[in-house]
C-alpha cells in the first residue's frame, strides 16, 4: 500500500503511458545526485525513495540476463552461488548507485579507490545500500571539496581584485591616452604652422 502512494505520487497521472512512467522511475533514479549542502543521511533517504519506486515499476530480476552475461557467473559451477548472484544483483547495483551519485567533491577519492581495488581484482565495492551507507558515513571528506568552495571564494576575490585594477589602468591609461594626443596634435599644428 505505502508503495502504491509512492508511485502515485512521482506518477499522478492514472492514464499515463506505462513505459514514460518507467522510463521516468529508471531516470530519476540513475540521475539522482546529492547535491553540495545535502547530509548524507537526507541524500540516502531520497535515493532509498527512489530506489523503491523504480524497484516496483521493474522487480528485483530485471539484472538476471546481464548477471548471467558476466564472466563471474559463466565461471561458476555451483547452482546455489549461482541464484545468489541473481538474486543480490540488484542490491549490489543500487550500492553501487548510491557511492556514484553522492557529492564526489566529498567522496571522489573513495570512488576512485574502489575503482583501483577492483583493477587489481579485490573486489571492495558494498553490495547492499546500507554497507553503502556506512562507507560513505566512514569516509572523511576529501580535501577537493573544501579546496574547490574555498578555491571558489578566493576565485570569486580575486576576479574582484583583477576587475578593479583592470579598470584602474584603463582609466589612467585613458588619460594617458589624451594627454599623448593632445600631444602629438599640438606637434602636429605647430607642424602645420612651420
Amino acid at each position: 500500500m505505502l508503495n502504491k502512494i509512492k508511485v502515485l505520487m512521482h506518477d499522478p497521472i492514472r492514464a499515463k503511458y506505462p513505459f514514460a512512467s518507467l522510463t521516468e522511475a529508471i531516470s530519476r533514479m540513475l540521475n539522482l545526485k546529492q547535491s553540495e549542502n545535502e547530509g548524507l543521511l537526507d541524500y540516502v533517504k531520497r535515493f532509498k525513495e527512489s530506489r523503491d519506486i523504480m524497484k516496483s515499476h521493474v522487480g528485483t530480476d530485471i539484472l538476471d540476463k546481464f548477471v548471467e552475461n558476466t564472466l563471474e557467473y559463466r565461471d561458476e559451477k555451483d547452482t546455489t552461488l549461482k541464484k545468489e548472484m541473481k538474486d543480490g544483483a540488484f542490491d549490489r547495483w543500487m550500492a553501487y548507485l548510491l557511492i556514484r551519485n553522492s557529492d564526489q567533491a566529498k567522496y571522489g577519492s573513495l570512488s576512485n579507490g574502489l575503482v583501483s581495488q577492483f583493477s587489481m581484482q579485490n573486489n571492495q565495492y558494498p553490495k547492499t545500500c546500507t554497507t553503502a551507507t556506512d562507507i560513505l558515513s566512514n569516509h572523511r571528506f576529501d580535501n577537493r571539496g573544501t579546496q574547490l568552495r574555498r578555491n571558489g571564494t578566493t576565485d570569486q576575490r580575486r576576479m574582484k581584485m583583477k576587475t578593479l585594477q583592470v579598470k584602474q589602468p584603463t582609466k589612467l591609461m585613458q588619460q594617458v591616452s589624451r594627454k599623448a594626443a593632445k600631444t602629438k596634435h599640438v606637434t602636429a599644428a605647430e607642424r602645420q604652422d612651420t
